[in-house]
C-alpha cells in the first residue's frame, strides 16, 4: 500500500544443534465475521434533509429541500441499497440531475517516530437520477448496486488502517451555485442485516 500493510504470518524454526536451522514462514489472512445484525442500531432507517438556497447578485431565491432516505444503516457487499429521494424545489432554479454515489475514506495512522494521518477517498460506485425543476417537487425511488467485492468497515476495531463509507447524494444545479448535498454515513459488513448465521457448534471428540 502507499502508506504501509498489515500482514499476519505464522513463523516455525528448526533448531538443528551444530548446523544451520531450518526456517518456514507462511503468510494468511484474517476475515472478520462482520455480522451487522449484531449492532441493532444499523438497523434503524436513516433520513437526513438539506435546505438550500440560491443566490444572484443581491437577490434569494426560496427554499430548495432535498430530503434522502434509506432502510437501515448497514449493508453487505454485492447487496442493494433502496433510496428514496424527495424534493420540494420553490426556488427559481431548475436541479438538472441527482449524482449518487458510495464514497470510502480510508486513513492510515502511525504513532512511531510520530502520530501522523495520510487520508485517501475514493468513489466506488455512481449513478445519476433524475432532478427536478423551479417551483415543482418530485419524489423518486432508485436503487444503488453495492460492488460485490468491498472491503468492510473497521472504524469499531481498527485504528491503525481505518475503512469509512459514506452514501453521497447531491443535486447538480447549473451556473455557479453550490449544489445541496445529503452525506450519510454507512456500515458494510459480510452478513446482511435479517440474514440468519447459523451458530457454530463444538462437538467434543
Amino acid at each position: 500500500a502507499a502508506y504501509g500493510s498489515i500482514a499476519y504470518c505464522v513463523e516455525a524454526v528448526l533448531d538443528i544443534p551444530w548446523r544451520f536451522d531450518k526456517e518456514v514462514k507462511t503468510y494468511f489472512t484474517v476475515v472478520r465475521h462482520d455480522n451487522l445484525n449484531d449492532y441493532p442500531e444499523l438497523r434503524m432507517a436513516q433520513r437526513q434533509e438539506e435546505i438550500k438556497t440560491f443566490c444572484c447578485l443581491f437577490c434569494q431565491s426560496g427554499p430548495c429541500m432535498l430530503t434522502v432516505t434509506i432502510p437501515y444503516g448497514g449493508y453487505a457487499a454485492g447487496q442493494t441499497i433502496p433510496i428514496k429521494i424527495e424534493y420540494c424545489n420553490q426556488s427559481n432554479v431548475d436541479v438538472e440531475r441527482t449524482k449518487i454515489r458510495l464514497k470510502r475514506f480510508t486513513n492510515y495512522t502511525s504513532q512511531t517516530p510520530e502520530t501522523k494521518t495520510k487520508s485517501e477517498k475514493m468513489d466506488v460506485v455512481q449513478i445519476f437520477v433524475d432532478g427536478v425543476k423551479e417551483g415543482t417537487n418530485n419524489n423518486m425511488e432508485c436503487s444503488l448496486i453495492l460492488p460485490s467485492i468491498l472491503v468492510s468497515s473497521n472504524g469499531r476495531f481498527c485504528r491503525v488502517v481505518r475503512t469509512e463509507y459514506v452514501l453521497q447524494v447531491e443535486g447538480v444545479v447549473g451556473d455557479c451555485h453550490s449544489n445541496p448535498k445529503i452525506n450519510i454515513p454507512i456500515e458494510i459488513g459480510r452478513v446482511a442485516i435479517g440474514d440468519f448465521v447459523q451458530p457454530t457448534t463444538y462437538i467434543p471428540q
